[in-house]
């Protein structure tokens, strides 16, 4: 059996970032395009095979999966595993070098390599979490300046809409929030059962 962890520089109690980021660092070192060693293409091909594999083991199913079905023996279930396996390792090899075959800068453009940036989520989450902030203080802000000044729009209405749009911002606070603080609890609980 391949120990795709430790080709990828990771360990099975890893997070899902924590894989993400090392195949970020390992794609950049090996690509053919940057890496002019004779050996490049394979080591690119072989981190990519394990970077696949390891998030499926995390839960990140692939529609490629076979369905389940009962066999009449663990011989003849372990041949068509086998098959799936050398299957799927041809085509994950096939993507891979495709990919090695780009110039780095093209690589770094595809939709594969951009699923790695958990960076990105965390700009996502950051910019909602602030857009939030931003729609409760002026939904409070706005709705007491105008009941202050306008007594007329203290009805059922103006109190319903203001009510709705401070959800909103609750909204994207906790959303913004709890993506923002994941990979903290992740490697927490990872240090707790570490201990």
């Amino acid at each position: 059996m391949i120990d795709y962890y430790a080709i990828l520089g990771v360990t099975p109690n890893s997070t899902i970032e924590e894989v993400k980021r090392s195949y970020r660092k390992l794609a950049r070192k090996y690509h053919p395009d940057v890496n002019p060693s004779p050996d490049a293409q394979e080591n690119f091909i072989a981190i990519t095979e394990a970077y696949e594999f390891i998030l499926r083991r995390m839960g990140q199913k692939s529609s490629t999966e076979p369905a389940t079905q009962t066999y009449d023996s663990n011989k003849e279930a372990q041949t068509i595993i086998d098959e799936w396996l050398k299957s799927e390792r041809e085509r994950i090899r096939a993507r891979a070098k495709a990919h090695a075959r780009m110039r780095y800068s093209q690589f770094k453009k595809t939709e594969y390599f951009k699923a790695t940036d958990t960076r990105q989520n965390q700009i996502v989450a950051a910019f909602a979490l602030l857009v939030g902030i931003f729609v409760i203080i002026g939904s409070v802000k706005g709705t007491l300046k105008v009941i202050s000044e306008n007594e007329e729009l203290r009805n059922v209405n103006y109190i319903g809409s203001f009510v709705i749009i401070f959800i909103v911002g609750l909204i994207l606070i906790a959303v913004g929030s709890i993506r923002l603080l994941t990979p903290w609890k992740d490697k927490w609980l990872k240090r707790k059962l570490n201990k």
